[in-house]
């Protein structure tokens, strides 16, 4: 089925299945490595309560501009907001304390954005309050046998 790939990618948790498809990592030690980073990431989530919404209307700069004004003005420099994802050209996923998530949410076309949806999320993935989970990772990633991929892989850190 894989003998005639010249790429993969993942988006997220899909990099891992990126890193099996070009056998760069087992399918058991993939498994493992999600199993961990959910219940890491779900322990985090639980620690404060956070989310995520989709924007749309404003670049990059501009949304991590708008998120650097809610956490000053709003969240008085005690919180997070952060873009977590560009899913294209003035499209955006912010996440971050609930508080924020919500000023956004209830002033969008003041601060500039067309439209936001909230996702139905239980955490602020991909941003700094996922901090600890890097730890938790790197403890289970010692122990896995990680290989030279047999084709391209696109990773979506940036």
């Amino acid at each position: 089925l894989l003998t005639r790939r010249v790429a993969a990618a993942g988006f997220s948790v899909g990099e891992f299945a990126a890193l099996v498809a070009a056998e760069s990592i087992s399918f058991e030690d993939a498994i493992k490595i999600v199993k961990h980073r959910s219940e890491s990431m779900q322990k985090a989530s639980d620690c404060r309560d956070t989310g995520m919404i989709t924007t749309l209307g404003l670049d990059l700069a501009q949304s991590q501009q708008v998120c650097n004004k809610v956490v000053s003005e709003i969240l008085d420099n005690k919180g997070i907001l952060q873009v977590a994802n560009i899913l294209f050209h003035k499209c955006c996923v912010l996440a971050g304390d609930i508080q924020g998530l919500n000023y956004v949410k209830d002033n969008y076309r003041q601060l500039g954005f067309k439209r936001v949806k909230q996702l139905p999320v239980s955490g602020a993935f991909h941003t700094t309050a996922m901090s600890e989970v890097h730890s938790c990772l790197k403890e289970i990633l010692d122990d896995v046998v990680i290989t030279m991929p047999k084709c391209d892989v696109g990773s979506n850190y940036r």
